[in-house]
């Protein structure tokens, strides 16, 4: 006990060895008022407050980098805590609308009937969306198990979740019919985060063009391409929009990790992912390595 409040006391008081925050940045304000004191060259310090100002930039993508990050980790366990937690209160509201429609045909009087006929068609059909909601999100449960399923039932899922974006911005999308009994055995979480990744960059790119297609199609068996009308890639970026940090995005939130993401997951299991231009737009084909 006597230790430990010795450790507190000198921490409190700055006593002792210095605690290291390794994530801590440098004083840059303070060095640039250094050589402003010892220098009166004009072209050094403006030289080093672009400098500072550059590395400053390069800090804060490391730490958006790193924040993305941190969210993908979390991502599965708190799906699959969302995904079944969903489950009870959904059969509970199931029950209740049931029940009420029972009651509601022992009503005599109409307009008291019809009033609550037309709340539990409401509440139906919000009990729909949630369901459809837990569906799209049944690839993430058990992720890290193989299992038998319809690659075009993953995409579907995906879709699902961004049918309001989708809609919003007028975005059509084409599935071949070759697709409906194409059925793999492989992770099938990995399928939906690519699939959720690429669609994701579909629509902010397609939402500067005036044609907005996506397109999903089987090229052979266990390779799949999806494209879209947005403007093509450049040549020299096509390979490097899977590197570390790199984005053709102009936001500043925009970290460069989701392809980079994306590919490193196809990879461990035992797929490649590269992306070509067609004729009218960019293609990201996902093939199973021989």
């Amino acid at each position: 006990d006597l230790g430990k409040k010795r450790f507190r006391y000198r921490l409190k008081h700055n006593i002792g060895r210095t605690i290291n925050n390794k994530l801590s940045r440098p004083d840059s304000i303070k060095f640039l008022n250094f050589l402003k004191d010892n220098s009166t060259d004009k072209a050094l310090l403006k030289k080093a407050e672009e400098y500072i100002e550059a590395t400053n930039t390069t800090f804060e993508n490391f730490e958006n980098s790193l924040s993305f990050s941190e969210r993908l980790a979390a991502l599965g366990s708190g799906l699959e805590l969302v995904y079944h937690e969903l489950s009870q209160p959904l059969s509970i509201i199931g029950s209740s609308w049931f029940n009420l429609m029972e009651r509601a045909n022992d009503i005599t009087q109409n307009e008291i009937r019809t009033d609550i006929v037309y709340e539990c068609k409401t509440i139906k059909n919000s009990l729909s969306t949630l369901n459809e909601l837990q569906e799209s999100l049944e690839p993430a449960i058990g992720k890290g198990q193989t299992r038998s399923f319809k690659i075009l039932n993953t995409f579907q899922k995906v879709i699902l979740l961004l049918r309001h974006e989708l809609k919003e911005n007028a975005i059509k999308v084409e599935v071949s019919p070759l697709l409906e009994k194409e059925t793999i055995i492989s992770y099938e979480y990995v399928f939906w985060i690519a699939f959720l990744n690429i669609l994701n960059n579909s629509v902010y790119w397609l939402k500067r063009v005036d044609k907005r297609e996506i397109h999903f199609k089987i090229i052979e068996k266990n390779s799949f391409e999806i494209s879209n009308t947005s403007a093509k890639i450049n040549d020299d970026d096509l390979e490097a929009i899977f590197e570390y940090g790199v984005t053709m995005r102009q936001e500043k939130n925009a970290t460069g990790l989701g392809l980079t993401y994306t590919k490193n997951m196809l990879s461990k299991i035992g797929y490649s992912i590269v992306a070509v231009n067609r004729e009218y737009g960019p293609a990201f084909i996902i093939s199973k390595e021989s």
